[in-house]
């Protein structure tokens, strides 16, 4: 037994690196929910497990992933059994045997033991992993600490993919204003690529919005073709320390590199007169998604002064 348990830790311990390379790369919601309690199962020899989380503390919390048995069965499952203490307490709960617990509600008809870890942001419980084996008193010391420390880890993922998420639908919603503007706008994100870039940015500078939008700035100067900087109103040199700025979150200083600016681009039959603004755009929560370079064609108004 005791070259047993030795072994499972070791396998739990290699697992945790391997479990945080693949959290990482998921940002598909459902698929990373069932991806932590599959990794939490396997690793403890659980036959049932269930993930549950809410988006309100206010609110009863939902299964969003689950394994080994009927998950309706335990959205019906009041309050009181297992899940729901960790859930209030905060605080990993494990039952050897659930037959000498009359008041613990067993994941399916067959589970024995049970093992209930919080996910937690600081004080706040946002959800539980619940493991349940057919043999009593199978879950260890080991056991409880390596699903603990992939609750640490899913709550990281879990926060990564909601905030990707949020950053979709807000540039959605740009993108949909964007396209309807006089003006040309591009979207610089804070991973330095062109993350948006509407219409008009073809025809005022010449540059089409399917060969910069979802490309990393580093690239499209490399593009000599393309003749990014000089269209975009800048040096190369500024603009690769504007998306230095960005990616460090160093706002103020992104900023001083994106001034307002005043220059000439060469367009089919014309040399057009762009005036070039700069803003820091931002989701609905105040998070940084970039900067916001507007271009104006004031080839009129130069002509008239």
């Amino acid at each position: 037994q005791t070259d047993e348990a030795l072994q499972r830790r070791v396998e739990q311990l290699s697992a945790l690196s391997d479990i945080s390379r693949e959290l990482t790369a998921t940002l598909n919601l459902p698929r990373l929910f069932q991806l932590v309690l599959d990794r939490a199962a396997e690793a403890t020899g659980s036959q049932a497990g269930a993930l549950l989380l809410t988006e309100d503390q206010r609110a009863a919390p939902v299964v969003v992933a689950a394994r080994g048995f009927d998950a309706d069965d335990l959205d019906r499952t009041p309050l009181l059994s297992l899940v729901g203490a960790a859930y209030r307490t905060g605080r990993p709960i494990g039952v050897p045997d659930l037959r000498g617990d009359p008041q613990a509600v067993p994941l399916s008809p067959r589970t024995r033991a049970q093992l209930v870890v919080p996910i937690a942001r600081g004080d706040e419980v946002l959800g539980v992993i619940a493991l349940g084996s057919e043999r009593p008193a199978s879950y260890t010391a080991d056991d409880r600490s390596f699903v603990t420390q992939l609750a640490t880890q899913a709550r990281i993922a879990i926060d990564n993919a909601r905030l990707f998420r949020r950053i979709e639908i807000a540039r959605d919603r740009l993108q949909v204003i964007l396209d309807s503007m006089m003006e040309g706008v591009i979207l610089l994100g804070t991973s330095g690529q062109i993350a948006l870039a509407n219409p008009r940015v073809e025809r005022l500078l010449g540059l089409p919005p399917a060969r910069i939008a979802g490309r990393p700035v580093d690239a499209l100067l490399e593009d000599a073709s393309l003749g990014a900087a000089q269209r975009l109103g800048f040096t190369p040199q500024d603009l690769q320390a504007l998306v230095g700025a960005l990616q460090a979150g160093e706002w103020e200083a992104a900023r001083q590199h994106a001034p307002r600016q005043t220059f000439e681009v060469a367009a089919p039959g014309k040399t057009r007169v762009i005036d070039r603004s700069a803003v820091a755009a931002r989701d609905d929560t105040g998070r940084g998604l970039g900067m916001l370079l507007v271009f104006m064609d004031v080839t009129e108004e130069r002509a008239l002064a």
